[in-house]
């Protein structure tokens, strides 16, 4: 009983630092986008299954902190539904950039879905039960959609496709949040947030293996040059 009168009394102080966290998380796509806005990448690179359940996620959770009235936690996820909604318009941009027309008409359509997961998710919450498992499963889905990429890591080495300030902003969140359901006896808050933090260290060991093994690549490039230029020679003959 001492234990868990001493863990409220840090709640103050949680609530801080979970708002913080997650619009900071909300907030990390940036670092995705500004190659493509500055032309060197395609949107395509674009995890948009992350920015997907980014939204979802965040609408849901609004929701529920509006039915349970706990206003600031509602806060911080009415920012981040906003945040996430404005990235969405962004990469909506650019898959219609050429189409003018089309893109006010998505932004259009991506309004009318938000406003139905609001009206479903108020009314499921009043009148089901199943809405915490619900909870659970997007929650889940959000901090794995960063992975998305994972195949592509795999096949072609590449470390960046993995949106890693994502990832680590993703582990301090979940770990925030989990902490707050632990203090909250909230069995819909820690489930996903602890599965989230273990979903984002695998992400962030896969991004570290391959980014130490680039890295060591490109060392023993500059130390033996020779043989970098000897591959290169190979490769011309063959073909």
């Amino acid at each position: 009983y001492k234990n868990k009168m001493e863990l409220k009394s840090i709640l103050p102080f949680l609530d801080v630092f979970n708002l913080i966290i997650t619009i900071f998380l909300n907030l990390s796509p940036i670092v995705v986008f500004i190659p493509v806005i500055k032309g060197k990448e395609k949107y395509t690179n674009i995890p948009i299954s992350m920015l997907i359940f980014n939204l979802l996620n965040n609408l849901c959770w609004a929701c529920y902190w509006f039915r349970l009235s706990y206003f600031n936690s509602l806060l911080c996820c009415s920012i981040c539904s906003t945040i996430a909604t404005l990235f969405f318009i962004l990469y909506l941009y650019f898959l219609n950039k050429k189409q003018i027309n089309k893109f006010i008409i998505s932004i259009i359509f991506l309004f009318c879905i938000e406003l139905i997961i609001i009206y479903i998710s108020i009314y499921v919450i009043k009148n089901l039960n199943f809405y915490g498992k619900y909870l659970i499963v997007i929650n889940i889905i959000m901090y794995i959609a960063p992975g998305q990429n994972i195949i592509k890591v795999i096949k072609e080495n590449n470390y960046k496709y993995i949106p890693i300030v994502n990832v680590i902003m993703g582990a301090l969140c979940s770990g925030g949040w989990f902490l707050y359901g632990k203090i909250m006896n909230d069995i819909n808050c820690m489930i996903p947030n602890g599965l989230g933090l273990l979903f984002s260290l695998i992400n962030t060991i896969i991004w570290l293996f391959y980014y130490l093994k680039a890295r060591n690549k490109k060392n023993k490039s500059k130390f033996y040059p020779e043989e970098n230029q000897n591959n290169q020679t190979r490769d011309v003959e063959i073909k």
